[in-house]
């Protein structure tokens, strides 16, 4: 009976010593980052979005041409030119769909290369402030409060864009 009671006297011990001496040394730097903020003020989005729009303004140009065919092609519908009639909606279809689906994929690779970089200028601008753990905040409730003090968005904007930049 007296060693069991010895024996978690010694565990209560060595763990508030653990506990004391852990929490002594090691006081991590936390800060929080609104990510929707930081890729919307990111410089490569900005510049990639002005591309993407740019891109997909031309192939808007030829759906546009497209549909107004279709619309010509209605006019002149007949029973006599159904197979054909039927032929060029088809190829319409089929052409907008390839368009669409080329646009959805062309935004994805574009969005890819900028997390990527992001992530990158992230983790340098974490070293940089010496900060342990940068969570994301989205207004979506991932972080439910923040102190203004870990809130380094607009520190970490700056970072980023300076380093994509070619500054620092």
């Amino acid at each position: 009976m007296i060693t069991n009671r010895v024996l978690i006297f010694l565990l209560f011990l060595i763990t508030m010593i653990g506990f004391f001496y852990s929490s002594k040394n090691e006081h991590k730097k936390i800060a929080v980052v609104d990510i929707t903020e930081l890729y919307q003020s990111f410089n490569l989005t900005k510049e990639l979005d002005k591309k993407y729009m740019a891109i997909t303004a031309k192939k808007q140009v030829a759906l546009d041409s497209l549909e107004n065919t279709v619309i010509a092609l209605k006019s002149k519908f007949s029973k006599e030119n159904n197979n054909l009639f039927l032929a060029q909606i088809d190829r319409a279809v089929n052409f907008q769909k390839k368009i669409i689906a080329e646009n959805e994929q062309y935004q994805k690779e574009l969005d890819q290369q900028i997390w990527t970089q992001l992530n990158e200028y992230i983790a340098l601008f974490g070293k940089a402030e010496k900060v342990d753990v940068i969570l994301g905040s989205k207004s979506d409730g991932t972080v439910l409060f923040r102190h203004d003090k870990v809130d380094l968005t607009k520190n970490a904007i700056e970072f980023i864009n300076n380093k994509y930049a070619g500054i620092n």
